[in-house]
């Protein structure tokens, strides 16, 4: 049978429901887990859904706040397969919409004393092949189709971060390839290298 926790409605604002695991003087807090229900075909599905309105509501998933140490970690995995079957897949994407989407923002918190955290991307490593990583925009109808911008960050007080693009070593060595895109009418896509510029008045620009 089915299981319904609810709260009543209201002509102005709902109740909430609130699950909630004991706190500990001590060692660690309670567990608190949300497990669907297995099956010989295909397992149950976790829902997690804010509600609808004249504006949708938000879902925030948050780990824990370290008062001495460091915060908790916030985990995203798919299910392994226990046979040679593929594991499953992570989407996180915006919702489709008829005027424009929404933003995928991923990016570490601000460091107000250290060093922030880094961004890091990559795939798993395979026995035939390897993973590949695209970066691919989204094409336009009528307007110019949007950028592609990997830029290191700049320092106040000291050098600029650096950009290295290199491609894979291996029995032969992996080629690079830089490209214009193709024009279907009008002329292809121009390669253009600048070095920086100066702002010094002993310093000079720098060499390609």
């Amino acid at each position: 049978g089915d299981l319904n926790l609810c709260t009543g409605c209201a002509r102005s604002q709902a109740g909430d429901a609130v699950i909630r695991v004991g706190a500990s003087g001590q060692q660690e807090g309670g567990y608190l887990k949300l497990v669907a229900g297995e099956a010989t075909e295909r397992g149950g599905t976790v829902g997690i859904c804010a509600g609808d309105g004249r504006e949708g509501g938000d879902v925030s998933l948050s780990s824990g706040e370290g008062f001495q140490g460091s915060g908790g970690d916030l985990a995203l995995q798919s299910g392994r397969s226990a046979t040679n079957d593929r594991s499953g897949t992570v989407l996180i994407s915006s919702a489709d919409s008829g005027a424009g989407t929404g933003d995928v923002v991923l990016s570490t918190g601000i460091a107000s004393s250290d060093k922030a955290g880094n961004v890091c991307i990559s795939t798993g490593a395979g026995e035939s092949c390897g993973g590949d990583i695209e970066l691919i925009v989204g094409a336009s109808k009528d307007g110019t189709s949007g950028d592609i911008r990997v830029m290191a960050g700049s320092s106040r007080d000291s050098v600029g971060g650096q950009v290295d693009i290199l491609a894979g070593n291996g029995k032969e060595g992996g080629p690079l390839l830089l490209q214009g895109g193709k024009g279907t009418v009008d002329d292809g896509g121009n390669i253009c290298l600048h070095a920086g510029s100066s702002l010094g008045s002993d310093a000079d620009g720098g060499q390609i």
